[in-house]
């Protein structure tokens, strides 16, 4: 029989409510050893556990770079060979000056074609990503990450089918982005993968970290026009556009294997008070974090950086036309465009790796001034492409924009400071509304101005482009002096 010494024990034989006390109570407790720290990390585990979503974006981007020549290129041919009905012989020198009146023809209805996949990818995205961001952060953030790419993969497959059976009309193409944007489309990819990197970064880290995901978008494009080009010189269009659902599959399984299922660090306020979450309150709830006031002007300086987002992502717009333009005017095919997508592409990424984290995370200067140069950059760019007469100007056009791409990485770098962890999901929701509806707006205005000037002055858009990116630039220069000290809201601590 065992005799317990009621001076040494540890607790009573009863528990406060009355339970019996378990009979492992009864049996003396060994001492446990103390549990041993982790092994310290080396300096490349640290940095690669900092890689999250990025190898997915590069993957994405990869397979939209592939598709950027090579769908309006597809289109170009069918209609011209299909809809229309030329000659081989028509279509095969369609470019040379030669048949003008049947290239501006082909050139009108190949734009309108891809203004209607336009609609048709982001007028439903932009519904969807309500959806997408509240249930980013009240459930799971990786679920809106892979819906979005879900999509992709089907409009790839779509794409490869309308290149396998030629016969097609090009009105087919179109139908192939139904299911992207059902889906949320690129944007809510963006709007996803930068409420998770957000909510997995510190204030000055985050916005290195946001630029280093967009610097994956960029660095892949290159890769793309590349393996573009050589997959279309062996194996046309099916080849090319195969390759596209190759890359779409390998980040859904890339973003299932590396992100685990998981709820947000902090769970919605929203979602803790009980609250109703209707489509309607999706909207609602987001509009009013977005909206509701803050000190230090925050809410001056979140509208403020929206709105530059916003027309910033119309000014973009003008890319979608640079197939195009490139061929009425330089008479330029995949061979010549393909370079000049790639020096683009590679002067981004220099400034993504270069200005940002040196200017932002070691000498801390402010985002809104980071976008600025963007911004003012894009203003140059747009007029030497819109009133280029030789082709080395679209070089020079490509060297001093090397930081436009910046702009939005840095904007959204500053909203991500602005607001609590909790309503990052709410924030880019409404963030990536917009930049679904601004190529929509792009497009329904450039397209008509485009077909209006092609045979009168074929760079009118980029003019406007231009034109409109000064008007962001005057906002930025508000926002930099009348709120010289912004508020921030961070949830982690500064990374080292």
């Amino acid at each position: 029989m065992v005799l317990l010494d009621p001076t040494n024990e540890a607790s009573p034989l009863l528990g406060p409510s009355g339970a019996k006390r378990s009979s492992s109570a009864l049996t003396k407790v060994l001492p446990q050893r103390p549990p041993q720290p982790p092994p310290p990390r080396t300096g490349l585990c640290r940095c690669l556990s900092f890689v999250t979503v990025e190898p997915a974006l590069f993957l994405l981007a990869m397979s939209y770079s592939i598709e950027l020549i090579f769908k309006t290129n597809m289109l170009v041919d069918k209609t011209c060979s299909i809809q229309l009905q030329y000659s081989l012989d028509v279509c095969r020198n369609l470019d040379t000056g030669n048949y003008k009146a049947q290239q501006a023809s082909v050139q009108r209805l190949t734009a309108n074609y891809n203004m209607y996949c336009q609609i048709l990818e982001l007028l439903p995205g932009a519904l969807v990503m309500l959806l997408l961001g509240t249930w980013s952060d009240t459930r799971s953030r990786r679920l809106p990450l892979l819906l979005p790419i879900v999509g992709s993969t089907l409009k790839s497959l779509g794409l490869c089918c309308n290149a396998y059976w030629w016969s097609l009309q090009p009105f087919y193409v179109t139908l192939a982005y139904i299911p992207f944007g059902l889906s949320g489309g690129m944007m809510a990819t963006f709007m996803a993968s930068y409420a998770y990197v957000s909510e997995d970064s510190g204030d000055w880290g985050r916005t290195t970290r946001l630029s280093l995901a967009g610097m994956a978008l960029f660095a892949a494009l290159p890769f793309g026009n590349v393996l573009g080009a050589a997959l279309f010189s062996h194996g046309g269009y099916v080849a090319v556009f195969g390759m596209e659902f190759i890359t779409n599959l390998l980040a859904f399984i890339y973003i299932v294997i590396r992100l685990r299922e998981e709820r947000p660090k902090q769970v919605s306020r929203i979602t803790q008070e009980g609250k109703s979450t209707t489509p309607l309150n999706h909207l609602r709830q987001s509009l009013a974090a977005v909206g509701r006031q803050r000190p230090a002007g925050g809410r001056a300086l979140i509208l403020g950086h929206i709105c530059c987002i916003f027309l910033y992502m119309i000014t973009f717009g003008t890319i979608n036309f640079m197939v195009l333009y490139t061929r009425a005017k330089f008479k330029w095919d995949y061979n010549q465009f393909t370079p000049w997508m790639i020096s683009n592409s590679c002067a981004s990424i220099l400034a993504a790796c270069l200005l940002v984290p040196l200017l932002s995370l070691r000498w801390h200067i402010d985002d809104t001034i980071l976008a600025f140069s963007g911004a003012a950059s894009h203003v140059f760019s747009g007029l030497l492409i819109g009133t280029a007469n030789q082709q080395w100007i679209l070089y020079l056009a490509v060297a001093l924009s090397a930081g436009g791409g910046i702009t939005i990485s840095c904007s959204r770098g500053a909203l991500s400071k602005l607001v609590a962890p909790d309503e990052l999901g709410a924030v880019f929701s409404v963030v990536g509304i917009l930049e679904s509806l601004a190529p929509i707006i792009s497009s329904l205005v450039y397209t008509p101005i485009y077909n209006m000037t092609l045979n009168v002055f074929s760079g009118t858009v980029f003019l406007i482009s231009a034109a409109l990116t000064l008007v962001i630039c005057c906002i930025y220069t508000w926002l930099a002096t009348a709120f010289p000290f912004p508020p921030s809201t961070g949830s982690k601590e500064e990374e080292g």
